[in-house]
């Protein structure tokens, strides 16, 4: 089986603060690679970004506005091959159509969990309000001209949370692993914190999808037949047909061997 695995997209309402805004044909050139390549497709949250609409507290609302920004993405996405997994921008989605908050595949006899990895974060949980207040003003700051405050909400964000730094795992990811080593699982696939990387931590895999904005996208490539995870990044900009051979490989490992 071939997975490919996106997240953090943050399509909007097609404003000033929407961050892929005049880019859908980049992302449906993207997608028409993905579609000829894969078996599933795996939309690992934070797809739409719900939280920065210009009057708070109508997710609703927003979702279908969205949508209707975006309406050939809209359309794919709603049918095989992808599957949704919900984040912290866009959980209401959940509510509103039962999509889950984690999806397990099995392959073999190694077990795969993918999950946005907003869990273990404290501006999504203890202090959600806070976060989100935080991510709907910076939405107001992108349609009053300036891209910087989302820019510096992102990176204060990984510093407080305790995200992880090239190697080094930090608090929230190592919390995740642990409560999928409890459930018997190898490998985690994550998104949320923009940074695309592969860790082992006592023999668990954990690979962050990284994020589909602004000059690059990132995606995930699982071939459970291979037992290979590969990370790629895509040039927005390139005019050729897309290929594997003309993508960056940022990080490759291999599913984890279990013990006889």
């Amino acid at each position: 089986m071939n997975i490919a695995v996106i997240s953090d997209i943050h399509l909007g309402r097609g404003d000033l603060a929407d961050r892929r805004r005049g880019q859908d044909e980049k992302l449906l050139r993207f997608l028409d690679y993905l579609e000829s390549r894969y078996d599933r497709i795996i939309l690992l949250g934070d797809i739409w970004e719900l939280l920065t609409p210009k009057v708070p507290k109508t997710p609703k609302r927003e979702l279908k506005l969205v949508r209707s920004a975006h309406p050939q993405i809209a359309q794919r996405f709603a049918s095989p091959p992808y599957q949704y997994v919900v984040g912290n921008h866009d959980y209401i989605v959940e509510t509103i159509e039962k999509i889950p908050e984690e999806l397990i595949i099995k392959a073999g006899q190694q077990t795969l969990r993918f999950t946005h990895g907003h869990q273990f974060d404290l501006w999504s949980q203890q202090l959600r309000y806070i976060g989100e207040f935080v991510v709907w003003t910076s939405g107001w700051a992108a349609r009053f001209g300036t891209q910087a405050l989302t820019r510096f909400f992102d990176w204060l964000h990984n510093l407080i949370t305790g995200t992880s730094v090239q190697a080094q795992l930090g608090e929230l990811e190592i919390k995740l692993i642990k409560q999928s080593m409890e459930r018997g699982i190898q490998v985690t696939v994550m998104g949320h914190t923009h940074l695309p990387s592969i860790n082992e931590y006592e023999g668990h895999v954990l690979v962050n999808s990284g994020h589909c904005l602004g000059e690059y996208l990132h995606f995930v490539s699982i071939d459970t037949h291979s037992s290979l995870i590969k990370i790629f990044r895509v040039n927005q900009g390139q005019t050729r047909p897309m290929h594997e051979d003309h993508f960056e490989l940022i990080d490759q490992s291999s599913l984890p061997k279990l013990a006889n």
